[in-house]
């Protein structure tokens, strides 16, 4: 028989021994997503995770983490996260717990943001404690109707909102039919 899986304790009475990774050459909405996640987990837990890069750049050192309570974000140099990607349409992200690390990954940063914003939405609790199933799996395709800055609350994305307010102005009709007639248009 098979051993069962371990829960993951991220969190346990605002202590953690959990560092979350972003990848050396994320781009703004990849950074934001660590940084959502980071607030979001002190926010709810009152636990400061560090965040920090993952400056690992050969592959030849990677057997090294191993074992470390890690949160990696978008395309880390791991081999968790690469693994990962392999299997990634370009729409999807995948939240998958492994071993003592949980992997938040998007095939693009958009991708990854909303794999966050999934994971506090999924697997934040009531309690005290941030506990994630050790067999956690959950894999989405992105979705473009979704602001990552009004669900999460957190550094609210300028492109995120000038997109949706383009959309529901000019795209779905709003700004032509309310100032069609005023003589403004």
């Amino acid at each position: 028989t098979t051993a069962p899986i371990s829960d993951l304790v991220i969190v346990n009475n605002s202590e953690s021994e959990y560092i979350i990774y972003r990848d050396d050459k994320a781009d703004k909405t990849s950074i934001a997503a660590g940084t959502n996640l980071k607030n979001a987990i002190k926010d709810k837990y009152g636990c400061s995770l560090k965040y920090t890069i993952d400056f690992v750049k050969d592959e030849s050192n990677v057997d090294q983490f191993d074992g470390l309570k890690e949160i990696l974000v978008g395309h880390t140099n791991r081999k968790e996260s690469a693994e990962l990607l392999e299997g990634l349409g370009e729409l999807e992200f995948i939240v998958k717990a492994t071993d003592n690390k949980i992997v938040i990954i998007g095939k693009t940063s958009k991708g990854t943001g909303q794999a966050v914003g999934w994971f506090i939405n999924n697997c934040f609790n009531d309690n005290n404690t941030l506990t994630v199933p050790g067999d956690l799996y959950y894999k989405g395709t992105i979705d473009y109707n979704y602001c990552e800055a009004t669900n999460m609350n957190y550094d609210v994305m300028a492109s995120e909102i000038y997109n949706a307010f383009i959309k529901n102005c000019f795209v779905n009709g709003w700004f032509r039919t309310s100032y069609s007639n005023s003589g403004f248009w």
